[in-house]
């Protein structure tokens, strides 16, 4: 399971947050303040890198393995 924070939700892209005013869902919206991503693996939680937002989710054993 990877929480998809960064993928899934762009506040830049501003037609996400204009439907959710639409429906009345704006307030609902919950922002990532802290900046940092994590993967479970193993039964644990665990921050991986930036690089992984970017495609390179083919890396994620080497986070685990960590």
């Amino acid at each position: 399971m990877i929480e998809l924070g960064p993928e899934s939700y762009l506040g830049r892209k501003t037609i996400m947050t204009e439907l959710a005013k639409d429906i009345g869902l704006e307030q609902d919206i919950v922002t990532n303040t802290t900046g940092q991503s994590y993967i479970f693996c193993e039964k644990q939680i665990v921050s991986y890198s930036r690089w992984i937002n970017y495609g390179n989710s083919d890396r994620y054993q080497t986070v685990c393995d960590n």
